[in-house]
C-alpha cells in the first residue's frame, strides 16, 4: 500500500468520525472518544484525559497548586477509584471535592454537574444523601472551594453547573500530595 493510498484512508476515517461526533454535545463527544481509545488504541490511554471541549487540549495546570508546578495526574490515575484511593476522603464533602476534581482536572471537563459526581460516588458506595446541601457547603466555605458556574431551569431543583476554585483544587492536590 502507497503512503497516498494511506493518507487517503486516514483522511476518510477522519471525515466519518467528523460526521459521526458532529451534533453531539462536549461531553457526548468526550464519552465516544474515550470509547473509541479504550477499544482501538491500547497505547493512547492517556491522550484523552487531555482533550477538553470540542476536541481541544485543556490546560492540565493547577492554577497556582500548592507547590506551583505542574503535572498531569490523569497520567497517575486511571480511575476515579484510584484518585479517591489516593486522597482517601474523610466526610461527603472531601468525596464530592475529589470527585469533582476527577471531572474537571482529569477528564478536562469544563463544568460538572451535581448529577454526574452523584453517580460517580454511587458506582463507588460513597454518596451523600443530599449532593446539594454538600456543593452548598463547599460554596459557602471561606475561602470557597466550588463555584455554581450555571443554572438551568427556574426551581430549586434546576440543574446546576459547578466548577472547582483554584483553592479547591490546591485542597485535592494538597491531599494527593499528602
Amino acid at each position: 500500500m502507497s503512503e497516498d493510498t494511506g493518507l487517503s484512508s486516514d483522511l476518510e476515517a477522519m471525515s466519518k468520525i467528523d460526521c459521526a461526533l458532529r451534533g453531539l454535545d462536549p461531553e457526548d463527544t468526550r464519552r465516544v472518544l474515550h470509547w473509541a481509545v479504550d477499544k482501538f488504541g491500547k497505547d493512547g490511554a492517556n491522550l484523552l484525559p487531555a482533550l477538553g471541549e470540542g476536541g481541544t487540549k485543556a490546560s492540565h495546570s493547577h492554577d497556582g497548586g500548592a507547590n506551583g508546578s505542574s503535572s498531569n495526574y490523569g497520567e497517575r490515575f486511571g480511575s476515579i477509584s484510584d484518585l479517591v484511593d489516593a486522597v482517601s476522603p474523610s466526610s461527603a464533602a472531601e468525596h464530592v471535592l475529589t470527585a469533582t476534581y476527577w471531572f474537571q482536572k482529569i477528564e478536562g471537563t469544563e463544568n460538572v454537574t451535581a448529577q454526574q459526581v452523584n453517580n460517580e460516588l454511587k458506582n463507588l458506595g460513597s454518596s451523600p444523601s443530599n449532593i446539594t446541601e454538600v456543593f452548598t457547603d463547599l460554596i459557602d466555605r471561606k475561602p470557597a472551594l466550588v463555584r455554581q458556574v450555571a443554572k438551568s431551569g427556574t426551581s430549586k431543583q434546576a440543574r446546576k453547573k459547578y466548577r472547582l476554585t483554584t483553592e479547591g483544587i490546591r485542597s485535592v492536590e494538597n491531599k494527593i500530595a499528602a
